[in-house]
């Protein structure tokens, strides 16, 4: 195992070029050549439409606004086809009967548009209407039943819509302000309640609490568990009451008190399973075995993992994998590979392996002589995941086994997937120009509705062409984010596949001439890999906690070198590259040159990995330490880096070396000593 893992991983970053294609260099020309450019009038007319729609999509409207909009709109060739959406919103905002505006709404159920931007905002002006129509119908004093029996209809035709696309505070001022008649209120929460009782989807509580019920009513709410006194989460407390008693004591390295406290929450989840909310129940009972396993007590682990593996769920692939891994940790690779044979023989669960399930098992195959299986599975993994860390993996075993080298298997992919040929004339420009305003202006909805029409496109060479240009044009545009996306989900449905040119597009390198000025210590290439995965080349990048900037440093952390820094000085490349650098080659040198735990401390910060060093990554191993990183985020971030760093080597011809020897990403420094 340790020798296959150094052999692995120091052949992981071989360099290998590209060797010059004409046909690429032609085929990234002509797509170069449709890239649009963007004027201010068309970026201003795309963020008034943002706005407004945002807006609209919170109740709000200005007339006066939405119609100077419309004026707008008649004028622009990009955008003039979408002038029902402001005269529809402004048409609704001036009815004021109830019945005019349940007329208009049933009309919206009627649309239909085969444009997808023309289907969002259609269902953009239904939500409107819809609020609109609950608004005045609340406030409207019709005490006659019978003269509800439309409205009813109504509501039990579309309440699944409405559910699914209303703010429910919306349905609940409804309800709050219908007619004072408890007949008419108790007929449409009977309504409302039929919805739930068919779907069996779990209704909001404020919500319930809102509805006139019947007595039969609430007697079915409590069988469904569904009352405002959820019993479920009773239970479910009491578990991670048990759970956080067992991590507490295994954390303090308690054994036989943990293990023992382990049991107590099995038996305290085997009698009470059935009245668990299963996912929460199954998300606690991996984390719980997951921390056990880590520390050696797999059969602990084992225990509380096989409950999730009794039926398919969303926790099922992190389980299987956390099963199988338990077993190589344990060095029963035999049971392992048993294990895992076994599960797949499940067509179902065969089909959606995990790709860290796949190479493990395909390892396993290939380390106990089932090497024809392994290497068949082995190509599976670069056809089905080729962007993954696995991947690139499993080319390494693959180039072993052929003796060529890993960067050769991948090229050799990549350049029988390049087209032949691209059809310019194919390519949808106001279509690419419409796309590229939405990610200027950030609006994803827009954006996602636009990739949607062109991944609708019949022609499945045109289709290509459209998707790789619009991919190209965000990149030119310094949209890297927004192009990674579309090529990532093109890739993903198999509309285009991974090739040289595409490689081009996912990874490209801004900054590097500052990169490379301030990495006199160690390869840029880490420092690219790492802004690629940071900010996605976004200088104006912000996190949820506040880390700023290309290399999204903390303002704590870069005050560290520059003292009296403000923080918006981290908006400024240089100086972030500069200080992010600085940063970086300190991790570098505080963890003797490993790779690994450096960039885990970047992503989760020194006090933890110093932490995890003692009681997590305590192999000799560099690919066990990836995967025993107990943060999934930063197991993930490390592994994304490695990722990018491999394609970006493939793409640098004669990129210098360090000539400091312990610098050497490549040598045996990387995460293990010789």
């Amino acid at each position: 195992m340790k020798n296959f893992c150094i052999t692995l991983l120091l052949s992981f970053f071989s360099l290998y070029t590209f060797s010059a294609s004409q046909s690429r260099h032609e085929i990234q020309r002509a797509i170069s050549s449709v890239s649009p450019e963007l004027n201010q009038k068309d970026i201003n007319l795309a963020n008034n439409f943002k706005l407004l729609y945002k807006l609209v999509s919170k109740g709000k409207i200005n007339k006066k606004l939405l119609t100077r909009f419309d004026k707008s709109l008649k004028k622009s060739d990009l955008f003039k086809s979408y002038r029902f959406w402001p005269k529809s919103i402004v048409k609704l905002s001036e009815l004021k009967s109830v019945g005019k505006v349940h007329q208009q709404c049933n009309k919206s159920f009627l649309k239909s548009s085969s444009s997808f931007l023309e289907k969002k905002l259609y269902k953009n002006i239904t939500n409107y209407c819809l609020k609109r129509y609950f608004e005045l119908l609340g406030n409207y004093e019709l005490k006659d039943i019978s003269k509800h029996k439309t409205h009813l209809k109504f509501v039990n035709q579309y309440y699944h819509y409405i559910h699914t696309n209303l703010d429910t505070d919306d349905v609940i001022s409804f309800f709050n302000h219908l007619s004072s008649s408890k007949k008419i209120k108790r007929a449409y929460s009977k309504k409302v309640l039929n919805y739930f009782r068919v779907t069996d989807v779990t209704p909001d509580i404020s919500l319930i609490r809102s509805l006139n019920l019947s007595a039969a009513d609430m007697k079915y709410l409590q069988e469904k568990d569904l009352s405002p006194l959820n019993t479920s989460y009773v239970f479910y407390n009491e578990l991670k009451k048990f759970k956080e008693k067992a991590f507490d004591l295994v954390d303090k390295g308690e054994e036989r008190e943990a293990k023992t406290a382990f049991d107590e929450l099995m038996n305290y989840y085997q009698k009470t399973k059935t009245l668990l909310p299963q996912n929460k129940a199954f998300l606690t009972l991996l984390s719980i075995s997951k921390s056990f396993m880590r520390r050696g007590h797999f059969e602990h682990a084992r225990k509380g993992l096989s409950e999730i593996l009794v039926k398919d769920n969303s926790e099922y692939q992190d389980a299987l994998f956390e099963y199988l891994w338990s077993y190589v940790l344990d060095n029963h690779q035999k049971k392992g590979l048993a294990f895992v044979t076994e599960k797949v023989k499940n067509k179902s669960i065969a089909e959606n392996l995990d790709p860290r399930v796949l190479f493990w098992m395909s390892y396993l195959q290939y380390e106990n002589g089932q090497k024809t299986k392994s290497i068949k599975n082995f190509e599976k993994i670069i056809q089905k995941y080729p962007l993954s860390f696995y991947a690139i993996l499993s080319a390494k075993v693959l180039g072993e086994s052929k003796g060529i080298s890993s960067n050769q298997i991948f090229l050799e992919e990549l350049k029988a997937n390049r087209p032949k040929k691209v059809n310019i004339s194919k390519v949808d420009k106001t279509l690419i120009k419409r796309s590229l305003l939405w990610a200027k202006v950030y609006h994803p909805a827009f954006l996602n509705a636009e990739i949607d029409e062109l991944e609708n496109i019949q022609d499945s060479q045109s289709r290509q062409t459209n998707l790789i240009s619009l991919a190209n044009s965000l990149k030119e545009n310094q949209l890297y984010l927004e192009s990674f996306k579309v090529l990532y989900k093109s890739i993903h449905r198999k509309y285009i596949a991974l090739d040289d040119l595409t490689i081009n597009i996912l990874f490209p390198k801004p900054y590097f001439n500052q990169i490379e000025k301030n990495s006199k210590n160690f390869d840029p290439i880490i420092a690219l890999s790492l802004i690629r995965q940071e900010s996605g080349f976004n200088k104006r990048a912000r996190s949820h906690v506040g880390a700023r900037g290309l290399m999204q440093l903390m303002p704590s952390t870069a005050r560290q070198f520059r003292k009296r820094l403000k923080k918006r000085h981290l908006y400024n490349p240089n100086l972030n590259i500069k200080i992010g650098t600085s940063y970086f080659k300190n991790l570098l040198k505080h963890y003797d040159n490993n790779l690994v735990y450096s960039l885990a401390a970047y992503n989760a910060g020194e006090r933890r990995v110093n932490e995890w060093q003692e009681e997590y990554l305590t192999s000799d191993s560099i690919l066990e330490n990836i995967e025993n990183i107990p943060f999934n985020e930063t197991k993930k971030y490390v592994k994304l880096i490695f990722r990018n760093m491999f394609f970006y080597k493939l793409l640098t011809p004669n990129q210098a070396q360090d000539t400091a020897k312990l610098n050497e990403i490549y040598d045996i420094h990387l995460g293990f000593e010789g």
